[in-house]
Order: structure tokens, then C-alpha cells, then sequence
């Protein structure tokens, strides 16, 4: 990465000087014979030559305004003269290129939802020039010196620099490989000083959301310390804590399916409101007939925010009875898992869905049936 002769472009003697050779040169003069025509002293020569070539580059000019500060038209050029330095010249190609071989590595089918990937680099490297933090916004005479100039370049170098260390430090295939020793792959991260993209890298590269949990913990292993095996059996405790309580939760979901049904199994009508009654005696209340709150269809709910039947939009009871009925008998032999209970809601679906109501509620023709308590009860009244 090229130098910055701070010392050169900071030497008032000598930009009083280059002031006058930079006519000169552009001019179509030849640099040693403008500085023999305009007596350039030995001592600055060098330094002189160090000026002219910044300029020639086109990151530097002579300031133009008080005491050697920049004016304001030359304020307005700044960033379009820091993206000409060289080093962001050649970053950006080299960002370029990482960007083409970090394709190979793209999941199929894109990125998993909340996946945050590690920043696209070459984006990182063109907005460089564009994200001076000390040049001031607005101009103000004698604020923009020389000395804050050197500095604004060093600090886009710096930035340069990082970006070649990221770029390095992945740039090998089994950075990329999630089944590669994670140890290894942070102890490569520390050593390029890229511990700052760890949970870019482990979201990005692993293909997964990161939640709170193992995003403090990936924090521990950033500033505390916390070594990846300690980091990977807490996360693989948390994951099995997890999968225990969802699978206690479906167990019971399940237990509730299969009571429902063996309550709805004894009915002889499928009258709404005489559905709802024996719902309720039945199971104390627990169960309840009603529209689903999402979507306005049928559904019972057998647990707080948990309703059987809502999805398919069921506007009889019909339906949504022989729904719960099958239900309970696909459910039968299967993982209490919320994907394997979809399957089952499927499938306990496309054997209800053609259904017509029997002749039970036929006008004119009896009910060959029991009277049920209920009923019975409301008879007496």
C-alpha cells in the first residue's frame, strides 16, 4: 500500500514551492526543469516531487484558501479526490474479485430467513471515500488544513487495510465449510482481527438465525473469552431444552386431539349450538365452539390460543367434526412435532373435505337416536 508522506505534504516551505512547479508541469513543463527554473532549494526537492506526484494521482492539491487551509470549492472535491487514492483503487478490485469467489459458497435456494451474511465487501470498499467521519460537512475558511487532510487519508488506508484483512482471512474454502472445526475457523477469524463479523460469520456461513440466546453467547466467545467447546455444548443444551418443551407442549396438544374427538365421537347432531353445550359440559368448560378470532371460520378452541380447525375455514359443524374426528386418527402413531402435525392436519383434511351432511337433520324424516342429557334437560324446561 502506497505511503503517505505526511512530512512532504505538510511542509508549508515546500507546497509554497509545488505550488509553482504544479503550473509549471501542467503546463507541459518537465519537473527538473521547472524546479531549476523556479529555484527550488535542494532540501525540498524531494518533497516538492512527493507533492506534484499526489497530484498527479489525483488525491492532494495545493490549498488554495487562508494560511494553506483548503477552500471552499476544493471542500466540495474532497471525497472525489480521496476515491482516486490508489489503495482504494486497488481494494475495490480486490473487494471485487473476493465478492466473485464468495459466490460459489451461496446456499441454494438463497439464504434462510433472519440469516444475516457477512457485509458484501465490495460495497464496504467503495463507500471508503464517501465516509470521511472528520471532514466537516459544511465548509468553514481555515478549518479543512493540510495536517487534517493527511490524517482523513490515513484514516481511509486504515479502513483499506481491514478490508484486505477480511478479505484474506476468508478467502480459503474452509472458512466457508460448516462442518469445518469451528475452533479453528475463530481461531482464523482472531488472528485477522475479523472477531467483529462472528455472529455475521456463524449466521451467514451456517445458514441460520441467530436468536438472543446464542448471540450472547457468541459474545462471550468475542470479549470474554468463552472457549468454542464451552460455547457449543451450551448452545446444544439450550437446543435440546427446547425441542423437550416443544415436544411436552405437542404431547399434550395431542392428549387434548384425542379427548375432543372421543367427546364429538358420541354425538347424534350437528346442531351448532347443541355442539357448543356438550363441548362445554364435557370437558368443564375447557372446549369451546367458536369463530376463530384470525379468520372468522368455525374452529374449537381446546387450549388458550389453540384452536382446532381454524385453517381450513370449516363454516359448518359438519365438517368440523368429521375434521377433528380424523384428525384424531392421524395424529395416531405420529412424532409430536409441529411439521408432522401439519402432515396430519393435511391429510385428516383431504379425507373430510368432499363430505355432505347425512341425512340426520333431513326435514321429515326421524332421528333415529338417543336423546342426549342436554337436550333432554331443555325438553323438560
Amino acid at each position: 500500500m502506497q505511503a503517505i508522506n505526511s512530512e512532504a505534504l505538510t511542509n508549508s516551505a515546500a507546497l509554497i514551492h509545488a505550488r509553482k512547479v504544479d503550473l509549471d508541469t501542467k503546463a507541459g513543463m518537465d519537473f527538473c526543469e521547472s524546479v531549476r527554473r523556479r529555484q527550488v532549494p535542494d532540501e525540498f526537492v524531494s518533497q516538492v516531487a512527493e507533492i506534484i506526484q499526489a497530484i498527479a494521482a489525483g488525491w492532494f492539491e495545493i490549498p488554495r484558501g487562508v494560511d494553506l487551509t483548503f477552500s471552499k470549492d476544493q471542500h466540495g472535491r474532497l471525497r472525489q479526490m480521496a476515491s482516486r487514492a490508489p489503495w482504494l483503487i486497488e481494494i475495490q478490485s480486490e473487494a471485487l474479485a473476493f465478492e466473485e469467489f464468495r459466490l460459489k459458497f451461496k446456499p441454494e435456494g438463497g439464504n434462510s430467513f433472519g440469516v444475516k451474511p457477512i457485509p458484501d465487501v465490495a460495497g464496504e470498499a467503495s463507500a471508503v471515500s464517501n465516509r470521511l467521519s472528520r471532514l466537516p460537512l459544511e465548509h468553514a475558511a481555515g478549518e479543512v488544513t493540510v495536517d487534517l487532510w493527511t490524517q482523513i487519508l490515513k484514516d481511509t488506508q486504515a479502513r483499506a487495510q481491514q478490508i484486505r484483512l477480511q478479505i484474506e482471512c476468508l478467502s480459503l474454502d474452509w472458512m466457508w465449510n460448516p462442518r469445518y472445526p469451528l475452533q479453528q475457523q475463530i481461531d482464523r477469524l482472531r488472528q485477522f482481527e475479523c472477531m467483529h463479523l462472528l455472529a455475521e460469520y456463524i449466521s451467514g456461513t451456517r445458514n441460520r438465525h441467530l436468536d438472543r440466546f446464542e448471540v450472547r453467547l457468541l459474545d462471550a466467545v468475542k470479549h470474554r473469552h468463552l472457549p468454542v467447546t464451552e460455547y457449543e455444548a451450551r448452545l446444544a443444551a439450550e437446543h435440546q431444552r427446547r425441542n423437550d418443551e416443544a415436544r411436552a407442549s405437542w404431547l399434550t396438544n395431542f392428549k387434548l386431539i384425542r379427548r375432543l374427538a372421543a367427546i364429538l365421537d358420541g354425538l347424534t347432531t350437528y346442531h351448532q349450538a347443541t355442539v357448543s353445550r356438550r363441548l362445554k359440559q364435557e370437558s368443564n368448560g375447557q372446549f369451546r365452539l367458536q369463530r376463530s378470532p384470525m379468520n372468522g371460520a368455525l374452529a374449537i378452541e381446546i387450549r388458550c390460543h389453540y384452536e382446532v380447525g381454524h385453517t381450513y375455514k370449516f363454516e359448518t359443524p359438519f365438517l368440523l367434526v368429521n375434521y377433528c374426528l380424523a384428525l384424531a386418527d392421524e395424529i395416531e402413531g405420529v412424532e409430536p412435532e409441529f411439521e408432522r402435525y401439519l402432515e396430519a392436519c393435511d391429510r385428516a383434511y383431504a379425507r373430510i373435505r368432499n363430505l355432505e351432511p347425512t341425512l340426520l337433520n333431513a326435514p321429515g324424516l326421524p332421528v333415529m337416536r338417543r336423546p342426549d342429557d342436554i337436550e333432554g334437560a331443555a325438553a323438560r324446561w
